[in-house]
């Protein structure tokens, strides 16, 4: 995974109901830069844990970087998710409550704003996502935001445009979950 940081210098006019006068500097975050899996099959495969589960809160971090150019960096959202339903994975998860490290968010320093590309799970919203398992209950999308779908009304939104979120966007949350069964019964691989 590669992370790069660069500048934007930016008027910042009622952002984030900031005074319109005040001038703020943005900082733009690419996250996640590894080739993305196209199919469900392949983010399965790709997988340790894939889940249903809603976000119950959540903190957003970044780290002071000591240069004045580029005084913060590393945007992070750590994320707790209260798992529904495991399709992959120790089927004994559902009802706890995971910690999920994400690379996306926006972060307020006060000075500067640091903004990822991707965004972040929402606190509320209800997700699939296919997690690489870290320290205990903490995980971390496999492949980034390539690797968070939102169940939205009935429909799944994709937190990426990658050729596997372009093709989920705006089909049935139901019919995504059906996959995911299916690949629980006839996978022969448990995790």
């Amino acid at each position: 995974m590669i992370r790069v940081t660069y500048l934007l210098i930016a008027l910042v006019a009622g952002w984030q109901g900031q005074d319109s006068t005040q001038d703020r500097k943005i900082l733009i975050e690419e996250s996640f830069r590894e080739l993305p899996p196209s199919t469900v099959k392949s983010s399965w495969d790709g997988a340790d844990v894939v889940l249903l589960g809603a976000v119950q809160n959540r903190e957003v971090t970044a780290r002071r970087t000591g240069n004045p150019k580029i005084p913060v960096s590393d945007v992070t959202t750590i994320s707790q998710l209260a798992v529904e339903e495991v399709f992959r994975g120790d089927p004994t998860l559902v009802g706890q409550v995971l910690t999920i490290q994400e690379h996306a968010g926006t972060y307020d320093a006060g000075d500067v704003i640091l903004k990822s590309e991707d965004a972040a799970m929402e606190v509320g919203g209800r997700y699939v996502v296919f997690l690489k398992r870290g320290k205990g209950t903490e995980f971390r999308p496999r492949f980034g935001p390539h690797s968070v779908f939102a169940m939205k009304g009935g429909m799944v939104a994709p937190q990426s445009q990658a050729p596997l979120g372009r093709s989920l966007a705006g089909t049935s949350a139901d019919q995504l979950i059906r996959e995911l069964r299916t690949l629980r019964e006839t996978s022969d691989k448990p995790r």
